[in-house]
């Protein structure tokens, strides 16, 4: 393997072409297509929005799907991020061809931001190989892929009641060996509604979130052994901010400014594949203020070899090099992190019925060794077991912010292990999962004496938790229905703390204990229906458990009707009227209606 992974580095190089070889890896068509973002099929994602085009689901529906997980946002348009198993935006990664495009500033990523009509699959895994997914992959990993054979041309179109527009065109060129896909989509959420406050209707401050897009993909098919890519992805977004019901009105502006490229080189041999990548980013961040004007420009530049063998599979190396550049103007100085990644993984077939994974990676940041982070997967039937160690180092506002950052942080450490398994019974198929977490460590953002914030080290923090779903399909002669009800419940608390010893076992703030999903789905040929019923307890938003948003239950209500090229769905949401928040004194909307129109020429 070393011999074959040196080989490769100098192969890269002169761009090998020679087609003669025996058992060459043979690309009978050219296809776009997203890449795994582990290199064995063990590993299978909990939840994936699948763009089949007969349900087009966008990301908030997607993520409230996730039993184990809660999405934070304080307004439409605003700052939306997503907390999983007790566990904070910080420690869940978001892939974009292999590359986490979380911010290396605040360590947070917009959901908001993702142009859904451009997008494809979008996989969830609650808990994968943190091993492989990088230093923060505590709470799972989410994982963004583009479109796949779409066709010569797809149109989306959607309009809410919120007074919310979006328009999407994708289209899919062949020439040759060449592949090409161009999209482009522009969105504008005015989000405009009205919320009650007392026995008063009142209507909530707009955001004009506008949201541009570009999109540029390629595959071209140089011989049989050798192929290369190329992804790119430009955004400009730009939002009103409302503020909270309590504060006084100010004029809140945010542009986000964000691109990305991605260039990957494969090549086959009978045994391995070779893949070669590139990535530059360059992500731009201004908020503005009558008095403050925050200006946040950060540069990501990464390469990376990894070896993966085809024969058995049972074999994956990766060698990567990646370098945070930020230079936001409330820092004293350009702040840099330079990091190198090492890993392997091997597939063990321990008998016919045991197959297990086993994960090692070690960091090299800023000359200084990191925890070493290892997983193992062990897979028995329908049962598995995960078990792994990692690291999450403090992103550069936790170090350097200007009026409370703290560079004595230290890195937070994770043990954690999930047990999961299905079975049939009669009919009816079940699932379930029981994890535990514990991190070392854990940086928590905290009021001193000055009323100033500043991040902290609390001592020791423990996630346990169950994750159950049930469900069944009843086919009868002319429809299809189907029935499921899904349970999460979530223990996060603090064992040991540094400095508030009141604070040991309480639920942290914003982390529900209990949470249902409930679906009833209907399918007759073009048509499909369901209801949708989700309750999620409450949430303490002060961590002396004196204050809490209490408990709300929202039905949606989904139509869709597809027939041949075009794709009409009709979403209700919050059909029940529900005056609830997420975050205090932020409503969200009531009742709503969202009409998605596609079009797709194959």
């Amino acid at each position: 393997m070393t011999r074959l992974f040196i080989r490769y580095v100098l192969l890269i190089i002169f761009l090998y072409e020679d087609t003669s070889l025996a058992g060459q890896h043979v690309l009978d068509s050219v296809v776009i297509k997203g890449e795994k973002i582990y290199a064995f099929d063990l590993v299978q994602a909990s939840y994936e929005k699948k763009d089949s085009g007969k349900i087009l689901v966008n990301t908030p529906d997607f993520l409230q799907n996730i039993i184990g997980g809660q999405v934070q946002m304080s307004s439409p348009g605003g700052l939306h991020t997503f907390l999983h198993r007790g566990m904070g935006t910080r420690h869940l990664p978001i892939l974009w061809n292999g590359i986490n495009i979380q911010s290396v500033v605040n360590g947070t990523f917009d959901y908001n931001l993702i142009p859904i009509s451009l997008v494809g699959d979008i996989s969830f895994y609650s808990f994968g190989s943190p091993t492989l997914t990088g230093n923060n992959s505590l709470a799972g990993v989410m994982n963004i892929e583009e479109h796949k054979n779409i066709g010569k041309l797809q149109v989306t179109t959607s309009v809410s009641t919120l007074q919310n527009y979006m328009l999407g065109v994708l289209t899919e060129m062949k020439t040759g060996r060449i592949v090409h896909q161009i999209g482009v989509s522009f969105s504008l959420d005015k989000n405009r509604f009205s919320y009650r406050d007392g026995d008063e209707l009142k209507k909530r401050t707009t955001t004009d979130f506008h949201n541009r897009n570009i999109i540029y993909r390629n595959q071209i098919v140089i011989n049989p052994k050798n192929t290369l890519e190329m992804d790119f992805w430009w955004q400009d977004a730009s939002r009103n901010i409302p503020v909270s019901i309590t504060s006084a009105p100010v004029d809140q502006k945010q542009n986000d400014r964000n691109l990305r490229l991605h260039l990957n080189h494969k090549y086959y041999t009978s045994n391995y594949k070779f893949s070669s990548s590139l990535h530059y980013m360059k992500e731009g961040l201004d908020f503005f203020t009558p008095s403050i004007d925050s200006r946040s420009e950060v540069e990501i530049y990464q390469v990376g070899l990894e070896v993966t063998e085809q024969k058995n599979s049972d074999h994956h190396l990766f060698l990567k090099y990646r370098n945070d550049i930020a230079y936001p103007n409330f820092y004293t100085s350009t702040k840099t992190r330079h990091t190198i990644n090492f890993g392997a993984s091997k597939k063990i077939l321990i008998s016919d019925k045991v197959i297990s994974q086993i994960s090692l990676r070690q960091d090299l940041v800023d000359k200084a060794w990191m925890p070493t982070a290892a997983s193992i997967l062990v897979n028995y039937k329908k049962a598995s077991l995960n078990i792994a160690r990692n690291y999450n180092l403090p992103g550069f506002n936790d170090l350097y912010w200007p009026s409370g950052g703290n560079t004595n942080l230290k890195t937070e450490r994770i043990v954690q292990a999930e047990l999961g398994s299905k079975f049939d019974i009669q009919k009816f198929h079940f699932g379930s999962k029981v994890y535990f977490i514990i991190i070392n460590d854990w940086i928590q953002w905290v009021p001193g004496n000055n009323g100033i914030f500043s991040p902290i080290n609390q001592k020791k923090v423990r996630s346990t938790g169950l994750e159950m779903d049930i469900w069944r399909m009843i086919d009868f002669k002319s429809f299809k229905l189907k029935s499921s009800v899904s349970y999460g419940f979530n223990s996060t608390t603090a064992l040991e703390h540094y400095t508030v010893a009141d604070q040991v076992g309480k639920q942290l703030i914003y982390v529900p204990k209990h949470k249902i999903n409930t679906v009833i789905s209907l399918h007759k040929k073009e048509f499909d229906v369901s209801v949708t019923y989700r309750f999620t307890s409450k949430r303490y938003d002060t961590s002396d458990h004196s204050e809490s948003l209490p408990a709300n239950h929202l039905v949606d209500i989904h139509l869709g009707y597809q027939y041949s090229a075009l794709t009409l769905q009709l979403n209700v949401q919050n059909i029940l009227n529900e005056d609830y928040a997420i975050v205090r004194f932020f409503p969200l909307p009531r009742r709503h209606l969202n009409l998605t129109i596609r079009y797709t020429l194959i």
